[in-house]
């Protein structure tokens, strides 16, 4: 933190020194934030953003970064973004000039903007990554995404190489990708006419925002559907109030998972894309 006030009241001392002609012009509307310069002249002040992971990070650092000589925390408008990321009991930092910062979120860069239909396509991109999933490789499978509007994860599903993704969900899907089938209804209704049909899937995965006992009997429901090894990712959401409920939840949620995968291993998350309260689980079922 103490090299970070260096830096940025530094490069605050250099632009009152040096104005940006291109700023002469005021700022339209009023930032809330925080700063010694919050008080003077918004153009005499380096304004700056802080984006951190986990979120509550940000806000620490903000009161880290007050008093700092010329500079302005605010979210609107920044001149400087300060990238904190806390991983793994390490602290991560970055400054960079606004104007060259990533269109949108981290997780976006690559892909043109817009070709996203949900930022949840990010979390189960990450948990294949990190949870050493195997998607098929080659030839034609199938993946169900129940709970799939707007269709994030069934959009990844397709992208990865599935000839055919299944997305139930009574809600919208947008995915303009002919390889996702949307199936308008409630896995409960979605589930017997799949298997009177004989369908059998090669990754099963869920997003719903249920609790963890939901989403685990879901995935029961659709268990005569998969293929011995196939891949299981649920999303965790996060419905305990306080730390020492919402952790007994996690653990209770992957008991619950791992029971139902017959004691596998089940691997539990904290993706980049997780709000603070959700985990990602991942595993496969019994061979």
């Amino acid at each position: 933190v103490a090299e970070l006030r260096t830096e940025l009241a530094r490069t605050a001392s250099l632009r009152a020194a040096v104005p940006d002609s291109s700023e002469a012009a005021p700022r339209s509307g009023t930032a809330v934030g925080r700063g010694s310069g919050a008080d003077g002249d918004p153009e005499s002040v380096l304004r700056v953003r802080i984006q951190g992971f986990p979120k509550r990070v940000e806000r620490d650092v903000a009161d880290l970064l007050e008093g700092t000589p010329g500079v302005h925390v605010t979210p609107t408008a920044p001149d400087q973004v300060v990238y904190v990321v806390v991983l793994q009991g390490c602290v991560y930092t970055h400054v960079q000039p606004a104007a060259e910062r990533f269109a949108g979120k981290i997780g976006d860069a690559g892909r043109h903007e817009g070709t996203v239909v949900s930022r949840a396509y990010y979390k189960l991109r990450e948990a294949v990554a990190r949870g050493g999933l195997k998607l098929p490789a080659g030839g034609e499978w199938t993946g169900i995404d129940v709970g799939a509007s707007p269709g994030g994860w069934s959009q990844y599903l397709a992208e990865a190489g599935a000839s055919r993704v299944l997305a139930i969900d009574p809600g919208e899907v947008t995915v303009a990708d002919p390889a996702v089938v949307h199936m308008a209804m409630r896995a409960e209704e979605a589930v017997p006419l799949l298997l009177a049909e004989g369908v059998t899937a090669d990754v099963f995965v869920c997003d719903m925002n249920v609790p963890y006992d939901a989403a685990v009997s879901l995935l029961k429901l659709s268990l005569p559907l998969l293929r011995a090894g196939a891949p299981v990712v649920l999303t965790m959401k996060g419905f305990a109030v306080g730390k020492r409920k919402a952790e007994e939840e996690r653990r209770l949620a992957v008991a619950a998972l791992s029971e139902v995968l017959g004691a596998g291993e089940v691997v539990e998350l904290h993706a980049m894309a997780n709000r603070s309260d959700e985990r990602t689980l991942v595993g496969h079922v019994p061979e």
